[in-house]
């Protein structure tokens, strides 16, 4: 587990950034294509097959612990960090949050918190982003959660279709 969340927000720094004009020369290319390739499985992000259906990605957040795609009647792109307190979840959670809602300008907001994640977890902080338009049927989760009676938290963001 990460020790706290400024390296990865450093490491997370195109979508974490609060110029707009940054933010959209770097990080928000990247979610627009996990967008496009959501219908069609993210072809070009899948590496080597692991499991039937699931995939290694080939495109990984920097700093995450795991980013892996899902592939069949849902397809699925996600990835996760770790970290040691709740805290440092939420602050990289709502970074986050804020940037990929600045990318995806339009789309329908949602806020998740107190709901239960894809871990069956708590969400503390997040937000579900639904597609509009030619996006529709995409959705756009960026959550932090803790692992019951545990410090240990999580940020996961994933891009569903």
């Amino acid at each position: 587990m990460k020790a706290g969340w400024v390296a990865a927000a450093l490491a997370l720094a195109p979508f974490t950034m609060g110029q707009a004009a940054h933010a959209q020369a770097s990080g928000c290319p990247l979610i627009h294509n996990l967008v496009a390739g959501a219908p069609a499985g993210f072809p070009e992000q899948r590496g080597e097959e692991w499991d039937n259906g699931w995939f290694d990605s080939n495109l990984y957040m920097t700093g995450a612990d795991d980013c892996s795609i899902k592939v069949g009647s849902e397809n699925l792109f996600y990835c996760a960090w770790g970290f040691d307190a709740p805290s440092d979840a939420n602050s990289l959670a709502t970074a986050l949050s804020d940037a990929v809602t600045g990318c995806l300008a339009g789309w329908t907001r949602a806020d998740t918190a107190g709901r239960k994640s894809s871990n069956n977890l708590t969400i503390l902080t997040g937000l579900t982003l639904s597609g509009v338009g030619r996006d529709a049927g995409t959705t756009v989760l960026v959550f932090s959660e803790s692992f019951e009676d545990s410090q240990e938290s999580q940020v996961t963001i994933e891009v569903r279709r």
